[in-house]
């Protein structure tokens, strides 16, 4: 730190002779009125303007601050942009208000204080709003070619999970209960776009959720936000794994058209079914000296209720069996084949190899979460 001001009237070497060389002494100031923090937000505030994002939330976003005020599209978007610049609280907004950056916003950067009076202002409805939004932004940004590049056959691939957001301390709304391996945080389910990991919709649910817990709502509200950007596409396909093996899902399915794709969990009666698979019903779809892979299709039925509303559903068991032999070369052989099934039931038509390996890339989704999800927050239970 100069303990004498000094000025440079052009570009060239200053020598400072008196510096204090302890950095508790050192303040960085970013007061320049011409500098940009983050200014790779251009990008997307350009993006949202276009997309009508400002409109949107005043739409369907209220909560007022203690004046009485709304400007849900000003609070809103002033969050979105901390937290795409990699803010993590609320006063990380701050650097916004810094340099010019808020001319390039295009919008007044709000206050820490009333952002916080805003966001405790929300009402349930508020919170769905944001969910109204997500799909109305989904819906002109597919408009302008923005979605996933399909062809005509192709189906719409929408991929749900569940994942966990550890939070710090019991106080949160929503925390207090321990999840499953003794951690607290929030358990939010997230339906996403295969091809281009766009996130359709998503809900904040409590830490000690179940992962199957409301998805049969959840994607009651999905399938009907999608409506408009489905495109009359007929062939759409969730995919999800083992802990959205419900009647509810299935259901949900059913009720929208909504051709489906779900991990089975290997009980008894599965694994007989699986066990009584004939030689002559797998196809070898790799065989090498490691290991063999092998695939099946069998008619299966997920029952129905005792009600006369939900009957039982006819579809198929894939099964992808994959067989690695005792001797593989290494210098310990075992003594028997070790062989691994992995099944799924769909009511997709088609090749057992083909639906098999599209199956498989449902593994997308972690993607999708491990750059969303410590942002997320579209509904709260």
């Amino acid at each position: 730190m100069c303990k004498q001001p000094f000025l440079v009237g052009r570009e060239g070497t200053v020598l400072v002779k008196q510096v204090s060389h302890n950095s508790n002494r050192i303040r960085v100031l970013f007061d320049d009125d011409r500098s940009v923090a983050a200014a790779g937000l251009l990008l997307p505030v350009t993006l949202g303007n276009r997309l009508g994002l400002s409109g949107a939330l005043n739409r369907h976003v209220a909560g007022r601050d203690r004046r009485g005020r709304r400007n849900a599209s000003d609070k809103a978007m002033t969050l979105i942009w901390s937290l795409l610049a990699g803010g993590e609280f609320i006063s990380d907004t701050a650097m916004l208000s810094s340099g010019a950056t808020e001319r390039i916003l295009g919008h007044r950067v709000i206050s820490e204080s009333r952002l916080g009076e805003w966001l405790r202002s929300l009402t349930n409805d508020d919170v769905t709003g944001l969910g109204a939004v997500n799909a109305e932004i989904l819906t002109a940004a597919w408009g302008r070619h923005l979605g996933p590049d399909l062809d005509a056959d192709d189906p719409l691939i929408l991929d749900v999970d569940a994942t966990y957001v550890k939070t710090y301390g019991v106080t949160k709304e929503g925390t207090r209960a321990r999840n499953y391996v003794g951690q607290y945080g929030y358990h939010p389910l997230i339906c996403a776009e295969a091809s281009t990991g766009q996130v359709i919709a998503g809900r904040l649910r409590d830490g000690n959720a179940a992962p199957a817990r409301d998805a049969a709502e959840f994607l009651d509200d999905t399938f009907t936000a999608i409506r408009p950007i489905r495109e009359n596409r007929q062939k759409v396909v969730l995919r999800a794994d083992s802990g959205f093996y419900t009647k509810g899902v299935v259901d949900a399915c059913r009720r929208h058209k909504v051709a489906f794709s779900i991990t089975i969990r290997q009980q008894p009666s599965v694994k007989d079914q699986i066990a009584a698979i004939g030689d002559a019903q797998w196809d070898t779809i790799e065989n090498a000296t490691q290991k063999r892979v092998d695939v099946a299709a069998v008619d299966y039925t997920i029952k129905g209720r005792t009600s006369s509303s939900t009957p039982p559903v006819p579809c198929r068991l894939i099964v992808r069996r994959t067989t690695t032999p005792a001797d593989t070369g290494e210098p310990q052989p075992r003594l028997f084949d070790l062989v691994e099934h992995h099944a799924f039931v769909t009511d997709q038509p088609g090749n057992p190899i083909t639906l098999a390996n599209r199956h498989r890339r449902h593994a997308v989704i972690e993607t999708v979460i491990r750059g969303d999800c410590p942002a997320f927050c579209v509904r709260g239970d």
